[in-house]
């Protein structure tokens, strides 16, 4: 049982060795197919320079204090961004956003508005995961940094100057 045990291991190992050597063609009976290396994404064609521009909606998640309520879904909010990419993996983002918060119609009256501003490293998920091998439109870019807000109120006797963090993903589809 040994000696049949150590032929299957050894033919196993020898077989293993042989079909991880390269072959640079297959022959057939009448014809000769040329194996080729799978294409690679030439990283000299890509833009290093891109602006973005978002719109969409906000949610205050706190109550304001005196029973005051924000709107569940308010529909005011808008940024400005612009990023740099060193290479096709990593860059950096600068942009500036705004936001306006308004009290729900059953809820004493306010309004409130921020300003925020900050620069964030991008990490381009889809190049670092080799997305490329399965799709050639959908992207996916994380970003995080810090950042600067201020906070104005009608009911605040001063504006509210902070400092924040920020993170997110950011899908993307190519049109061309």
């Amino acid at each position: 049982m040994k000696k049949v045990f150590l032929l299957i291991a050894i033919f196993g190992v020898a077989g293993y060795g042989y079909s991880q050597e390269a072959q640079d063609s297959v022959t057939g009976q009448e014809e000769v197919v040329e194996m080729k290396a799978p294409t690679q994404y030439k990283a000299a064609n890509y833009n290093h320079w891109s602006v973005e521009a978002n719109v969409g909606g906000n949610n205050a998640i706190y109550n304001w204090g005196n029973s005051a309520d924000s709107k569940f879904l308010s529909p005011w909010h808008a940024d400005l961004g612009v990023r740099y990419m060193f290479n096709t993996k990593f860059g950096l983002k600068a942009d500036a956003g705004y936001d306006h918060i308004k009290n729900k119609d059953d809820s004493p009256e306010f309004e409130s508005q921020q300003w925020r501003f900050s620069l964030q490293g991008i990490f381009n998920v889809a190049r670092i995961l080799s997305f490329e091998d399965w799709t050639k439109s959908l992207g996916l870019l994380l970003h995080v940094g810090p950042g600067y807000a201020i906070f104005q109120n009608d009911n605040l006797p001063e504006d509210d100057n902070m400092f924040n963090v920020m993170a997110g993903l950011t899908g993307q589809y190519k049109l061309s």
